[in-house]
């Protein structure tokens, strides 16, 4: 038995059936989630083999499971507890905005807003013994619970850019954004590149 060290499945090295099920399983791990456009696709930024698509709770079903698998290869990084995604999952009050990042035809990137209606106020100064202060808004207040790229993928602005067009898209000021703690080493930096 051996245990990829990319996409961690178990499989059988020589049996033909488990090499062809690892395969499968392992490539969306080592190279993105399969995506070729369809009609359905509700693009919101787009340049010469890179888009950007919106996944609401009202999508078509398909679509939600593109989310879904893109949310499988991210959390076997990230380890979200509860998972990151479920593509049956009924809209509620957080109203959860996924925004896929496709360089041609492969999902290599995720970002995830969702309305907040209880957070808390901190600087970096108090990143230490942080001091945080309640801020409740009924209307909940837009966050990034998550924002993920491939490896092959970063340094190349995918993130920055998933998220410039999230908010633009949700119409909202870069200034009132919360963020989902606690931070990866990758995210801590990232926030801080956006919010010095």
């Amino acid at each position: 038995m051996a245990k990829c060290p990319v996409c961690g499945m178990d499989y059988v090295k020589g049996l033909s059936e488990d090499e062809k099920e690892h395969r499968a399983y392992h490539d969306p791990f080592a190279n993105g989630v399969p995506g070729p456009p369809v009609k359905s696709d509700m693009v919101v930024w787009k340049t010469l083999g890179e888009r950007i698509t919106v996944v609401t709770g009202n999508s078509p079903l398909p679509q939600r499971i593109r989310a879904q698998k893109t949310g499988k290869v991210a959390h076997a990084e990230v380890r979200q507890d509860g998972g990151i995604y479920c593509a049956t999952e009924m809209p509620d009050i957080r109203d959860m905005h996924l925004f896929l990042y496709y360089v041609r035809n492969r999902i290599v990137g995720l970002a995830i807003f969702e309305r907040r209606r209880n957070v808390w106020l901190a600087t970096w100064s108090e990143e230490a013994e942080p001091q945080p202060k309640e801020v409740n808004d009924s209307r909940g207040i837009w966050s990034l619970g998550i924002i993920w790229v491939h490896k092959k993928h970063r340094r190349r602005g995918i993130a920055r850019r998933l998220f410039e067009e999230g908010i633009a898209y949700l119409g909202v000021d870069r200034r009132s954004i919360g963020f989902y703690t606690p931070f990866s080493e990758g995210g801590k930096a990232f926030v801080r590149s956006l919010y010095p």
